[in-house]
């Protein structure tokens, strides 16, 4: 996958943003709505009307703590809230960067 901004890989379907897949097996999942940890708290607003984003990490269907140097996790928590936008794409190129070996070791 080459790198674009996050937002061109994500698009609202009705109820939620889609799942981004990364080559390394990866999926993140970057919210703004209503019922997410994000700014501007509401519905139907365009990716670049958000200023802050809910983000999540997934691994074969399941939450992780990625364990990245762009963003820290609270301890015990595995969703980034209220993420700025310019770290999201951080942590975006960040996890994309991560090798299968690297992708495997995660969430163990």
């Amino acid at each position: 996958m080459s790198i674009k901004h996050f937002t061109d890989y994500i698009f609202h379907n009705g109820s939620h943003w889609n799942r981004v897949d990364l080559d390394n097996g990866l999926q993140l999942s970057i919210q703004g709505g209503m019922l997410n940890y994000c700014r501007p708290r509401q519905h139907g607003l365009r990716a670049d009307q958000y200023t802050e984003w809910e983000v999540a990490v997934f691994k074969d269907g399941k939450m992780i703590n990625p364990q990245c140097k762009s963003y820290e996790f609270s301890e015990g928590d595995n969703v980034f809230c209220y993420v700025p936008t310019l770290k999201v794409q951080e942590l975006f190129e960040e996890t994309n960067r991560l090798t299968k070996e690297e992708v495997e070791r995660l969430g163990s």
